[in-house]
């Protein structure tokens, strides 16, 4: 496993020339900042933080908003109790099929046409209200707004915010600052709370595309953070 990991970082392929994962290591030198991978780890409590404060966020702010500007929360009534029809139902939200209708009918001495109007009731009564919608995409705004103030007045002082050459220059030796540790660790824990929260919210049509991206995302945050460097212990 080592040869293969030994290959797989070669300085030759990775890095300029004159330059080894030595040069790399964490620390300060020479005024850059390089910063240690494992500094991603703070992500983890920061996504904590996040998901309570989304809670406290709907519950306290954003629901009340909605309740104020009048949102329809008002549910379907739950459909006429009954074991068969609800054991089925939690196996498969979708309307039986013909076969599975007629052995629901057997089993439950029910109407075709009853059960199928069950089902539609029983299916509406789980759909969220438009006020759940409303609160969760009012938390998605704040902080996909305020997310984007705070990297935006991170670059606006940055060189290669105005020089794209600056990206390059000097490459791998570029300082990592503290408003990009906080950018990173505050985004990779945001979509890290939104990957938990995904089988939870308000399920969509693109659920799993959304889900798909959310991975990627992470990935793509983990990723580009190793830029300027590899893993160190």
């Amino acid at each position: 496993m080592e040869q293969v990991l030994e290959k797989y970082w070669n300085e030759k392929f990775w890095l300029p020339e004159n330059i080894t994962w030595k040069d790399l290591e964490p620390g300060i030198r020479d005024g850059i900042i390089y910063r240690n991978y494992n500094d991603l780890l703070w992500s983890i409590p920061l996504a904590i933080v996040i998901t309570a404060l989304r809670s406290c966020c709907i519950k306290y702010f954003f629901i009340p908003l909605g309740r104020f500007l009048q949102i329809k929360s008002k549910k379907v009534k739950t459909p006429f109790e009954n074991a068969v029809l609800e054991k089925m139902f939690k196996k498969c939200h979708k309307l039986p099929s013909d076969m599975e209708l007629a052995n629901l009918k057997k089993q439950t001495d029910i109407s075709k046409r009853e059960i199928e109007r069950w089902w539609r009731k029983r299916r509406a009564h789980d759909r969220p209200t438009s006020k759940d919608k409303f609160g969760e995409n009012c938390w998605r705004f704040l902080f996909y707004s305020l997310n984007f103030i705070f990297g935006l007045s991170i670059l606006w002082n940055s060189s290669w915010m105005w020089n794209f050459i600056d990206m390059f220059r000097d490459y791998p030796r570029h300082s990592l600052e503290n408003g990009l540790w906080w950018y990173y660790n505050i985004t990779l824990a945001f979509y890290s709370s939104q990957t938990f929260l995904h089988f939870f919210e308000t399920r969509r049509k693109d659920f799993w595309q959304m889900f798909v991206h959310h991975i990627l995302t992470i990935t793509l945050i983990m990723a580009s953070w190793t830029v300027n460097g590899r893993f160190h212990e």
